[in-house]
């Protein structure tokens, strides 16, 4: 006898008014048989806000485009919440001057905190002490230092934040941000069923 494995998910986002299918809630799999077109199966329209998609609701649906015979097994969540959340739009000229305009403030901003600290702590002096130490001189020029200095800083920024992202686990903010996840999915299952007891 087949056995067609369903896994519901534990959250998903769609789009509003889309179709809702099976693929979309849950992981399917059945031994030596492709699921391709049983994740296709229509599960009903997505509504704006949450709603919760239940097992039996996902059973009904699979089992009339399944071969008499075949058994369902669930395996996973007990339910799948499902936001609806308005289809995206196309980005209008004004969202890309908006994101221009914020990226010119945050590089500007950026280049005015360095100065900054850079006149805080005295910089240019540090160079010039760094300068006579290495060369004996009181009044050695300092571009040999500034100028490999600052593009060590450009290149720091841009390594570090875009190229240093290669660690193997999460740091702490990012399991701060999924243990809320967890929790707001929680509270909305256990909302849809009736279970918080806040009325």
């Amino acid at each position: 006898m087949a056995v067609l494995y369903v896994g519901l998910k534990a959250s998903v986002k769609k789009a509003q008014d889309s179709e809702l299918k099976a693929g979309d809630v849950a992981e399917l799999f059945m031994e030596g048989e492709s699921t391709a077109d049983l994740a296709e199966t229509p599960l009903g329209p997505v509504w704006p806000g949450w709603r919760a998609v239940m097992p039996v609701q996902v059973v009904r649906a699979l089992t009339k485009e399944l071969p008499e015979g075949t058994e369902i097994r669930m395996i996973g969540e007990r339910k799948c919440m499902v936001q609806g959340v308005p289809a995206k739009q196309k980005k209008r000229p004004l969202t890309w001057l908006k994101t221009a305009a914020i990226a010119l403030l945050l590089f500007f901003g950026g280049g005015l905190t360095l100065m900054n600290f850079h006149a805080d702590v005295n910089m240019p002096g540090v160079h010039r002490m760094i300068a006579s130490l290495v060369t004996g001189k009181e009044d050695a020029g300092v571009m040999w230092i500034s100028i490999p200095y600052s593009i060590g800083i450009g290149l720091g920024v841009v390594f570090f934040t875009g190229f240093g992202r290669r660690r193997a686990g999460p740091n702490l903010l990012e399991l701060e941000e999924q243990e809320y996840r967890a929790k707001v999915d929680q509270y909305l299952q256990k909302k849809e069923t009736g279970e918080t007891g806040d009325g």
